[in-house]
């Protein structure tokens, strides 16, 4: 299940960008070590059903207002208010969430998704709290690194 969740994630971030946000994406190893100190916002969706978990859309606070530019179509000078990043963000992750949602449930495992919300911080490390997969997906996009986490909360046995 990992490995394919790795899948759908990435392919999820790679349509969400490329189609909706017209942004060509290069898939990377790994955040750069910059990214890992700067101060991150972050779309948050979260999911329940056939899997349950947490899917978390990062930016840093400097490249969020140039992605949520291209998400509302604006100047990415204009895309500064923190509302509107924070909303820009939470709207990337509720589509790359809507993506895999309609890709598990081909698969037999409907989900049901969480009212989108967006997160502050720096050097974030995200737990579900119980046993739990996760998954990465890094792409560089308009010159900056977006970082996409699938946290699966394994609790309920499934592998």
């Amino acid at each position: 299940m990992h490995q394919n969740l790795e899948k759908l994630l990435a392919a999820a971030v790679e349509e969400v960008f490329t189609t909706m946000l017209q942004c060509p994406v290069q898939a990377m190893d790994s955040p750069t070590q910059q990214f890992r100190g700067e101060r991150l916002v972050a779309g948050v969706v979260g999911f329940v059903g056939g899997l349950n978990g947490m899917i978390y859309i990062y930016a840093t606070e400097q490249f969020a207002p140039r992605i949520t530019g291209r998400v509302l179509g604006v100047a990415p000078e204009t895309a500064q208010p923190l509302e509107m990043v924070n909303d820009a963000m939470s709207e990337l992750a509720n589509m790359v969430a809507g993506h895999m949602k309609s890709r598990l449930d081909e698969q037999g495992l409907p989900v049901q998704e969480t009212i989108p919300w967006s997160e502050r911080g720096r050097n974030v490390t995200v737990h579900s709290g119980g046993g739990e997969k996760q998954c990465l997906s890094t792409v560089r996009c308009d010159g900056g690194e977006i970082v996409a986490q699938v946290i699966l909360d394994s609790t309920d046995g499934r592998p």
